[in-house]
C-alpha cells in the first residue's frame, strides 16, 4: 500500500470518527476535496510512533501550547459547510517527524504553537529553555508561502513598528516578526505542502531590523553546544 494510501485509510478509520464524535459532527459530512502530498504524508505516518493523539483526534508534545487537529471545520453551525482536511497541521506534523527522527531533536524540546500563536513549530534547547531555538510558520500552498516570506521580510527590513491598517496577509506576517522579537530564534523554518522547505538563519541587528538568510537544512540538526 503506498503512503497517501495508507494515510487516507487511517484518517477514515481513526482520526475522522475521533474528531468527529465529541463534537456532534456527522462523519458524512466530511468533504474528501483536498489529497496530502506522498512526501507530507510519509513523514506523518512517520510522526504517529511517538506523537501524542487523544480522544478528540488531537495532536500534541511535549512543548505543544496548543493540540493540532487536522480537520477544518469552519462555522459547523452553517449546515452548508462541510469539513474538509486541514493542510497546514498536516505539514506541521510531518515536520516534527523530520525534526526529531532527521534532526535528532529530544521530544521534550519540541511544540506545535507557541504560547502566543505566533509559530505553527517551535524547538527549545535544553540551555534555553525559555526561548525557541527554531521557530517554524507552515503554509498551506506554495503561494502562500511565497507571500508571506515577502510580508515577513517587508516587516524585518522596517524595525520597530506596528501593522495598524494592514490587511490580513500583513498583519501575519507581522505577528511572525513579533514572534521572532520575542523569542531571538536562531533558525526561522518556513514550510509548505509537498517538501517545500526553506531554513533561514535570524540575524538580530541593533536597529532593530532582522536579517533573513536562506541556508542548509544541516541548520535544523539539534545542537549539541549553544
Amino acid at each position: 500500500m503506498d503512503v497517501v494510501s495508507e494515510f487516507t485509510n487511517q484518517l477514515n478509520a481513526e482520526w475522522l470518527p475521533a474528531f468527529c464524535k465529541p463534537r456532534g459532527y456527522p462523519i458524512e459530512s466530511f468533504l474528501a476535496n483536498k489529497v496530502v502530498s506522498e512526501a507530507d504524508a510519509a513523514d506523518f505516518l512517520r510522526a504517529l510512533p511517538f506523537i501524542e493523539v487523544d480522544e478528540r483526534g488531537q495532536f500534541s508534545l511535549p512543548r505543544s501550547k496548543a493540540k493540532e487537529v487536522i480537520f477544518w471545520d469552519g462555522h459547523f453551525s452553517n449546515p452548508q459547510v462541510r469539513m474538509t482536511l486541514w493542510i497546514e497541521p498536516v505539514v506541521t506534523v510531518a515536520a516534527m517527524a523530520r525534526l526529531h527522527l532527521d534532526y535528532g531533536w529530544p521530544l521534550e524540546c519540541l511544540g506545535m504553537q507557541s504560547s502566543k500563536w505566533e509559530f505553527d513549530i517551535t524547538a527549545f534547547h535544553s540551555l534555553d529553555p525559555e526561548h525557541e531555538h527554531i521557530a517554524g510558520e507552515v503554509k498551506a500552498t506554495t503561494a502562500e508561502l511565497n507571500k508571506f516570506l515577502a510580508g515577513l521580510a517587508l516587516c524585518c527590513a522596517r524595525g520597530s513598528h506596528d501593522c495598524a491598517g494592514e490587511k490580513p496577509p500583513q498583519v501575519n506576517a507581522h505577528k511572525k516578526w513579533k514572534g521572532l522579537m520575542r523569542s531571538r530564534a536562531g533558525i526561522f523554518w518556513a514550510l509548505g505542502p509537498n517538501s517545500d522547505s526553506r531554513v533561514h538563519r535570524v540575524t538580530y541587528q541593533e536597529d532593530g531590523t532582522i536579517i533573513l538568510t536562506r541556508t542548509s537544512h544541516e541548520d535544523l540538526r539539534f545542537p549539541l553546544v549553544k
